[in-house]
């Protein structure tokens, strides 16, 4: 995470790989799916969306299975903010919503997990997604993504 945050992508790249094969040989689940999401993170840095949105399904669903429901979920607005990369509409509500309520009222687990310009990015990201849709739209749609639950919007982006 250092190396992605200092854009030294190769050395992250490097690091990220041998965490995830070190981890997988000795079934340190956890480990597994954080070394996923680095990936997630490095494939977006080197602008390659697809990938991102491929490492970050693979993350997820060993967050869920291993049963790490709040990981899993806090990791929903990630695939949100790579949709909004690609196509900014409102397909990325619900994985936003999904993790809203986990990540805003996880102060301090949110604070581990993100630096203060990714939780700005997050935001930003969210505040371009609202401007999308009209004041009553985006209530209602929010509402209803919020209500859906995770593992239908855990299906729907092809994690489950």
């Amino acid at each position: 995470m250092v190396h992605a945050r200092l854009g030294q992508l190769d050395s992250a790249r490097h690091c990220a790989d041998e965490t995830f094969s070190t981890a997988s040989s000795v079934g340190y689940g956890f480990i597994v799916a954080r070394a996923k999401h680095m990936l997630a993170r490095i494939s977006l840095a080197e602008g390659d969306v697809d990938q991102a949105c491929e490492w970050t399904r693979r993350s997820i669903a060993t967050s869920w299975q291993l049963g790490h429901r709040r990981d899993a979920l806090l990791h929903c607005r990630w695939p949100g903010f790579l949709l909004l990369q690609s196509q900014p509409d409102a397909r990325a509500l619900p994985l936003f919503a999904e993790g809203a309520d986990e990540l805003d009222n996880q102060v301090m687990l949110a604070a581990t997990v993100m630096t203060l310009q990714e939780r700005s990015d997050w935001e930003h990201a969210l505040a371009e997604l609202r401007s999308h849709l009209a004041g009553p739209v985006w209530a209602a749609a929010w509402r209803l993504a919020a209500a859906s639950p995770p593992e239908q919007t855990l299906r729907d982006f092809g994690v489950l």
